[in-house]
Formats: C-alpha cells, sequence, structure tokens
C-alpha cells in the first residue's frame, strides 16, 4: 500500500474542517474519494477535525506511523553469487561474465 505525500496528508484537515467535499479533494489532490474517506476516518479518529490548532507534520508523522516498505525481490543473481565472487576476485572483468554466459538455444535457431 502505498501512502500519499505528507504535504497532501497536513492538507487534509484544514479542507475537511472548512467544509469541503471528499470529492473536491480528491479532485485536486489527484488521489480517489476512497483514499480521502481513509484519511478522513483516521484525521476524525485521532481528533484532528476538531477545532483548534491544526496538526504539525511531526505529529501527523506520528499518527501514521511508518511509511509502508516496498517488497523486497531477490535479486536473480543470488544463485550464482559464489561463482560471480570467484571469477570478480581472478580479476573477471563484468563484460567477460556477460559474454561467456550460456545461450539459450532458442536464440541460435534461424527462423
Amino acid at each position: 500500500m502505498q501512502r500519499i505525500h505528507m504535504n497532501y496528508i497536513s492538507e487534509l484537515p484544514r479542507r475537511l474542517r472548512c467544509g469541503e467535499s471528499k470529492r473536491q479533494i480528491a479532485r485536486d489532490l489527484g488521489v480517489s474519494r476512497p483514499t480521502v474517506h481513509k484519511y478522513k476516518v483516521m484525521a476524525d479518529t485521532e481528533g484532528l477535525l476538531d477545532g483548534g490548532k491544526l496538526p504539525d507534520p511531526g505529529r501527523l508523522a506520528a499518527v501514521l506511523g511508518p511509511a509502508p516498505q516496498p517488497p523486497k525481490i531477490p535479486s536473480t543473481l543470488e544463485p550464482y553469487w559464489e561463482m560471480v565472487e570467484r571469477m570478480l576476485d581472478q580479476g573477471v572483468e563484468m563484460t567477460a561474465m556477460l559474454i561467456s554466459r550460456p545461450q539459450n538455444s532458442t536464440q541460435n535457431r534461424r527462423g
């Protein structure tokens, strides 16, 4: 799940307090209405929509928690890592490694 930019999040309580519709806020910020609704519920639960001073970015960051991290995709080189390290220790250059890689038999066919 991706989080919208902190500037947009800090703008939401102010605009909601002013009575702007979720549709208008979503259109202006370029996000979906369900996203605006999600942050509205969060702001309401945390008391950010009550009158008074608008929340500072530090408070918003504390309420939101850490940003979600993208999934870690394993390297396609991982199974060959020991062989690559050996070749690098022997002084083999990367271009030589690429050239010496076995070719797929379908690439050698003419057709």
